[in-house]
């Protein structure tokens, strides 16, 4: 189904993405949009969380996305700083204070506010000609006109004046405060152990190691309430406080591309006290195995080394199909490359 929008506004006020979004295409089946060398996109994912996704590419990770399992033909971002059209122009006039400089108002001002009634009362206006002496100077040219006398009556009328007062007089100092903390949000971030499966959640803020937010569906190394592990961002919700404390080290890497079998998190250590005539405090790094599913896709046996706590291995599988379970600290290398399947299975060998 096509959207029936072309045009698309991203105004954050804070990252590169923001700018205008048009239609350049179809992607997933869905219209996309980009915007310089970003895209508006439906992403579908893995785990069915389809979702519309603003990203650097095509099928890339979502740096912003809109509700999970929507459906929509049109993207849903958050209307926060996503709109439907195209984005204002800002234009800035300067304007010299002299051209618009108000005298009379300023004069205005000065003048406190007065009240005056006037009543004028009739009055009789008497006209007198004067006749000229043209004898009083010499060498003048004049001319006599016939003048008459007029009477002017005037009806008695009151006026009110009203004069404002305006308090435009001001001194000090005005002073702003710019707020430059983070916002802390009342939903939490979800993230989930790639090994336990338990689900972390925290409100606090929490970015990747480049300094932006953490990119849904993707696996960091991180310590989660003073223990190191593995975890997949899963995204927000907004019906459980977090209380968990997270700090993610490294990004390793999309979950659907297996990231999670790339993940080792840093044994913990163990304390052994002896007791002798001194006491003597060893350190040491416990040995972890993890399960791997090996799978023959060849027609013949296939040999394959791998490594436990007690040293190297080897192991054969038998004919094509053939799948093998084993524990090993390491993934496990097939002796032909692309004979063997490894896949990881979520879990430690006990």
């Amino acid at each position: 189904m096509s959207c029936i929008n072309s045009t698309y506004c991203v105004n954050t006020g804070v990252y590169s993405y923001d700018g205008e979004y048009n239609f350049a295409g179809t992607y997933n089946s869905e219209d996309y949009f980009t915007g310089g060398s970003y895209f508006i996109y439906y992403f579908t994912g893995v785990t069915s969380e389809n979702k519309w996704c603003l990203s650097d590419s095509l099928g890339g990770p979502c740096y912003q996305f809109g509700a999970l399992l929507a459906g929509t033909s049109c993207p849903d971002l958050d209307e926060s700083f996503f709109s439907i059209g195209s984005c204002p122009i800002t234009t800035t006039t300067t304007t010299s204070p002299c051209d618009v400089f108000n005298f009379e108002a300023i004069f205005d001002c000065l003048i406190p506010t007065t009240t005056t009634t006037s009543t004028t009362v009739p009055a009789t206006t008497t006209t007198t000609t004067t006749i000229f002496n043209p004898c009083l100077s010499g060498d003048v040219k004049f001319d006599v006109v016939e003048s008459t006398t007029t009477t002017t009556t005037t009806i008695p009328t009151t006026t009110t004046t009203t004069t404002i007062n305006r308090p435009c007089n001001f001194d000090g100092t005005a002073q702003f405060n710019i707020f430059d903390q983070y916002m802390t949000c009342g939903n939490s971030k979800l993230f989930r152990d790639c090994l336990t499966g338990l689900n972390f959640y925290t409100s606090d803020l929490v970015l990747a190691p480049y300094g932006l937010p953490p990119v849904q569906d993707y696996v960091y190394k991180a310590e989660v309430n003073g223990v190191s592990t593995c975890v997949t961002f899963l995204g927000l919700v907004d019906n459980i406080s977090g209380v968990d404390e997270i700090s993610l080290i490294n990004e390793i890497g999309p979950e659907v591309d297996g990231a999670c079998l790339d993940c080792i998190p840093d044994p913990q250590p163990t304390t052994t006290t002896t007791s002798t005539s001194t006491t003597t405090t060893t350190t040491t790094q416990p040995c972890v195995e993890y399960v791997y599913r090996l799978q023959n896709i060849s027609p013949i046996p296939q040999h394959y080394s791998y490594v436990t706590c007690d040293g190297p291995k080897e192991g054969v599988i038998p004919a094509s199909d053939s799948i093998v379970t084993i524990c090993s600290t390491v993934p496990p290398t097939p002796l032909v490359p692309n004979a063997i399947s490894v896949s990881g299975v979520a879990g430690i060998c006990i």
